[in-house]
């Protein structure tokens, strides 16, 4: 799967290939936060753990910290890994 990667020190997306959940648990750099569903096509993934760890603000997501994975419809059925 597919997945945009928006970090805190690019100001570029990046395109992710992931294939476990795990994957999207290190692309965030902890525990999986949902955050926003975007019209029931993708879902908007952070470190649910980010606030009170102190990151950094994302620029490309208001009120958002830490790095964040927009990930597309299904990213739930991954396998664990």
């Amino acid at each position: 799967m597919i997945v945009s990667l928006y970090t805190t020190k690019n100001p570029i997306a990046q395109k992710v290939e992931v294939s476990t959940f795990s994957d999207l648990r290190s692309l965030v750099g902890g525990d999986i936060e949902v955050v926003a569903t975007q019209s029931g096509s993708s879902t908007v993934l952070r470190n649910e753990d980010g606030p009170s760890m102190g990151l950094p603000r994302n620029a490309h997501f208001n009120g958002i910290v830490g790095d964040v994975v927009v990930a597309p419809k299904g990213w739930q059925n991954l396998p664990n890994g």
